[in-house]
């Protein structure tokens, strides 16, 4: 059975907290399509979504667990938050050599696990992507992935779109954080994650 899965950085539970509390307050002020928690909707910041078979989850385990063991922790910087494509709410983070490497490590790791699917919406999409962004989707399922990775936690999506003003009254918060763990999730509706399959410290092979 093919399943979608996300590779993630978890997040410190301080940051966890903000990122669900700014969650909630937007859901009191736009409708939105889910509202950050401990359970279904987990925060978190992507490093790869990908479609797998089932029975390749604990290859991808052990995959994982290696790229960890090739890490050391570092700290995210945010950057501001970003309203994208009318609907989507997320803090950005700065794109900087540690979380760079991360991500091009579990692309080389998992990307040959993958199951190649094509969505709709890529279909339709893809005269008007760049020969970058193609050859992200040729190669690894998403496009928006390498050189044009642009780490960020999303916080929401809104049902229908509107503009930045929805941005105004959003709180000043501290969203920086150490990057201790890598973990893979079932991936949900609208990229959210639930389900851990496993967690795995940075610098060594230790399961959280």
């Amino acid at each position: 059975m093919i399943k979608g899965y996300n590779i993630v950085i978890e997040v410190s539970e301080e940051v966890a907290a903000i990122a669900r509390s700014v969650s909630q307050l937007l859901a009191t002020q736009k409708e939105t399509c889910f509202t950050l928690d401990t359970t279904k909707h987990v925060p978190h910041v992507t490093l790869y979504h990908v479609s797998l078979e089932e029975t390749q989850a604990p290859s991808v385990l052990v995959a994982l667990s290696e790229v960890a063991s090739a890490m050391e922790p570092f700290h995210l910087q945010p950057t501001q938050y970003c309203f994208t494509r009318g609907q989507w709410l997320d803090m950005g983070y700065e794109r900087e050599e540690s979380i760079q490497r991360l991500h091009n490590l579990v692309l080389e790791a998992v990307g040959k696990f993958r199951v190649k699917e094509e969505s709709a919406e890529q279909k339709e999409e893809w005269s008007d992507m760049s020969p970058e962004r193609q050859e992200n989707l040729e190669l690894y399922g998403a496009s928006e992935i390498r050189s044009l990775y642009r780490p960020h936690l999303t916080l929401t999506r809104l049902v229908e779109k509107t503009d930045e003003r929805v941005l105004d009254n959003l709180p000043e918060q501290d969203f920086s954080f150490t990057a201790n763990a890598i973990a893979l999730y079932e991936l949900g509706d609208y990229g959210t994650c639930h389900s851990v399959l496993g967690e795995f410290v940075l610098g060594n092979q230790e399961v959280v």
